[in-house]
């Protein structure tokens, strides 16, 4: 590894590295020596990315007219500096995303604002719903850069989603957001101190001439898994540690730790339940297995015609439609297929309730007329279908008696993938339908969909119903919504038929 012990000042490090360091030196560094050795973002990130933006960009709304900067007028750090400091000495009143660099710091605060004593307020905007502690060094890093470049911040705040938040007609911007002063508490000396130490450090980090040492922890981990795992552990890959599927964070640590090679080595707290010790077993023979005690009765229990079901739900937190809350789980989309016996051909039926129409009475009627012929209903995760069903059954109480008639035949089979029911070893702990679809099909059905999962799915939704698209762009995302929530239904019934051939085999 070549290093660069001289380190560009001009720019080495930025908020987010520092946060980065706080969690793990060696990540920190390895972000800025080897930054082409991270992992790409997984598709969940990248959406967690888009709503972060979207929900910067109701902030700059909300507070009033201003100029964007980075992002905006240009892309560029150095130009973006020169525009910012031009913005200070017009006075402008806002400046959003401006560029201010100290010490080869380099950070973009979401929102200045001028204030009538001549200082400037300082607002990071957070897309989560309420406070959280992490929030504070966010914006003490920025308030610290700010003022050593000679901005006068006379007020931090810090902006989130307000959870009690309730839509009405339309969004409601002011109401959408909760401001907190945390001017007190990053200003404090300790405060101040802990975010002066973590710039000190980072420099004195970045330049050994070899990296902090390998510690397996949590960090590597959560919130998901560090985007420099795999280079980061190459040289230990093939320990235990790594490549036993079913473990915890804990029993990983233990037997990396102590250099175990089995984890039945492990002793209390951290010994192998009952589960995992099946598991284990499976692990070494390395094959599907089926636990025919268990799989039979749950499908026997089902009977043909058989019907599947499955909702998309909108639960971000810019609530879309009236009456609901930040992160309210509103159903907009749903997937029915019916299969007439085993292995047949399915019919499938599927409604997408277009906004800003709210999804009402018909939308779940039709798919009650449509699943009647079916003797049975699977679905994956009954407790959240039945929760929506009943819902309607509560707003419209006509329909209650064919909403509990569908629940009754409701048979949930996200039970049969464990490691005491259907069960591969590549498997681990994933109870995910998309998972075991493609390791029991030998190939990924979603692969090829432009929406892969429900989070993504309710992103494309809000795109449709906030943003100014052409008729064409809402046709092609409707398609896609409709594709992925079509390929769960299917994906669900695949899962039954794999089931029962199964099962089948094992009482040949």
């Amino acid at each position: 590894m070549e290093i660069n012990n001289e380190l560009d000042f001009s720019h080495w490090g930025s908020k987010t590295l520092l946060l980065r360091l706080r969690r793990c030196p060696r990540a920190f560094y390895f972000a800025y020596h080897e930054p082409l050795r991270q992992a790409p973002p997984s598709p969940t990130r990248r959406v967690l990315w888009d709503i972060g933006r979207e929900v910067g960009r109701l902030a700059r709304t909300a507070a009033g007219p201003g100029e964007v900067v980075f992002g905006g007028r240009t892309r560029s750090f150095k130009q973006g500096k020169i525009l910012t400091w031009d913005l200070i000495r017009k006075q402008a009143e806002r400046i959003f995303e401006g560029v201010f660099q100290h010490d080869g710091i380099v950070v973009l605060p979401d929102i200045l604002e001028r204030r009538p004593d001549g200082g400037y307020r300082l607002i990071e905007v957070k897309a989560t719903p309420g406070m959280r502690s992490r929030h504070l060094l966010d914006v003490a890093v920025q308030d610290e850069i700010l003022r050593r470049c000679g901005v006068e911040v006379s007020a931090v705040e810090v902006w989130v989603i307000n959870p009690s938040y309730v839509r009405g007609p339309k969004l409601n911007l002011r109401g959408l957001f909760r401001s907190f002063d945390v001017t007190e508490k990053v200003r404090r000396e300790s405060f101040r101190k802990k975010v002066a130490d973590l710039i000190e450090d980072g420099k004195a980090i970045l330049q050994q001439p070899e990296p902090p040492a390998a510690e397996l922890s949590s960090a590597c981990y959560s919130p998901q898994r560090c985007e420099f795992f795999d280079w980061c552990w190459r040289a230990h890959r093939t320990h235990p540690a790594f490549q036993i599927p079913f473990l915890t964070l804990p029993q990983r640590m233990v037997m990396w730790n102590e250099d175990l090679d089995d984890p039945r080595r492990l002793q209390k707290p951290h010994a192998l339940s009952d589960t995992q010790r099946l598991q284990w077993d499976y692990h070494q023979e390395g094959r599907l297995q089926l636990n025919v005690d268990r799989v039979a009765p749950l499908l026997d229990s089902i009977t043909w015609p058989v019907g599947a079901l499955d909702f998309e739900y909108y639960n971000l937190v810019i609530p879309l439609f009236e009456g609901t809350r930040p992160g309210d789980a509103t159903p907009f989309l749903y997937a029915a297929a019916v299969q007439e016996r085993p292995g047949g051909p399915m019919h499938t039926r599927r409604r997408l309730e277009m906004p800003p129409k709210t999804p009402g009475k018909a939308f779940i009627q039709e798919a009650l007329q449509f699943l009647a012929p079916a003797r049975s209903v699977i679905v994956f995760d009954k407790n959240a279908e039945q929760r929506i069903l009943r819902q309607w059954a509560e707003r419209y109480p006509d329909l209650g008696p064919a909403v509990e008639n569908l629940i009754e035949r409701m048979v949930d089979i996200q039970s049969i993938i464990s490691p005491r029911g259907l069960y591969h070893p590549d498997l681990g702990n994933s109870r995910s339908l998309k998972a075991a679809v493609a390791l029991f099909m030998k190939k990924d059905p979603y692969k090829a969909l432009n929406v892969r999962d429900g989070f993504q799915a309710a992103l494309q939704y809000y795109r449709m119903s906030e943003h100014p698209l052409s008729a064409a762009e809402k046709d092609r995302i409707a398609a896609d919504l409709t594709e992925y929530c079509t390929m769960d239904a299917r994906a669900t019934l695949f899962l039954l038929n794999f089931a029962r051939q199964q099962l089948q085999n094992a009482l040949r």
